[in-house]
């Protein structure tokens, strides 16, 4: 088991009056209104410091606290390969499987968390990588390197290439993909509860954004996957949307060999 976090967050104005619990529901649905009962009687969550009960009146300003307890991580790799780094800037290659942030799965099996036991100063990712993408991850190591690295970002001069194998057979050489990405509902979303997930969401629509990929075949094999086919290609994304190349891989019809969430049309399995 990890050593459990704390969540902080700052009561919005938008709030005041309204009891903790109403609240907590309202704000955070991946848990039930009975869990966050449980949550408050189990003295887990605090109001500037003091155990709060479910029906306690927030006011504006207050610091809500959640702690939550110890639980087991997936598994994960716990290394990191410096292949650069000076005063300003570090790059990383990490590994598959090892989250760049925490979330609700990881929390000391992370880059980050990982950056923070090498002692001062900490490095800190100014991209991600998701945790199934291996590659290089670019960090500041200083204030300057992270301001001088979040314009380089913004203004599109840092250039990212991802190499990636998929079903079958590409046809062509190249292939551009334009397709918005937005949330949809997802039941395995939050292990069982209702949650959402990105998808590809051609129509459009609230929560939406416009997202781009480039496509490049490198090699095709047409006896990999059982005689199926697979093809190995070089992605470039202009807009970098979450799990944004297994969604466009898989909405033109080549998921990504292994992907155990999308299929064929850019949708997660199972939603």
């Amino acid at each position: 088991l990890n050593e459990g976090n704390t969540y902080p967050e700052t009561v919005p104005a938008s709030a005041a009056g309204q009891p903790l619990l109403d609240f907590l529901v309202d704000r955070y649905a991946h848990s039930t209104r009975e869990a966050w009962t449980s949550h408050c009687r189990a003295g887990r969550l605090r109001l500037n410091g003091t155990p709060a009960t479910a029906d306690c009146l927030l006011r504006e300003g207050q610091r809500l606290e959640y702690h939550r307890p110890p639980w087991r991580e997936p598994a994960a790799p716990r290394w990191l390969w410096t292949l650069f780094a000076d005063e300003h800037a570090v790059v990383l290659c990490k590994p598959s499987g090892l989250p760049t942030l925490p979330s609700e799965l990881y929390h000391d099996s992370t880059v980050l968390s990982l950056l923070r036991c090498g002692g001062e100063p900490v490095p800190s990712p100014v991209h991600r990588l998701g945790v199934g993408t291996s590659g290089l991850l670019l960090c500041a190591a200083s204030a300057l390197g992270r301001r001088a690295l979040s314009v380089a970002l913004q203004e599109r001069r840092v250039s990212k290439t991802y190499r990636a194998l998929v079903q079958g057979l590409v046809a062509g050489e190249t292939l551009d993909i334009d397709c918005p990405i937005g949330p949809v509902p997802h039941a395995a979303a939050f292990g069982g509860s209702c949650g959402e997930v990105c998808a590809a969401r051609p129509e459009g629509g609230a929560g939406c954004k416009a997202a781009r990929s480039h496509l490049r075949v490198v090699r095709r094999d047409a006896s990999a996957a059982g005689g199926a086919g697979a093809t190995l290609v070089e992605v470039r994304i202009p807009t970098g949307r979450p799990h944004q190349i297994r969604i466009h891989t898989a909405y033109a019809g080549h998921p990504l060999v292994g992907d155990p969430l999308y299929c064929r049309g850019g949708l997660p399995r199972g939603g």
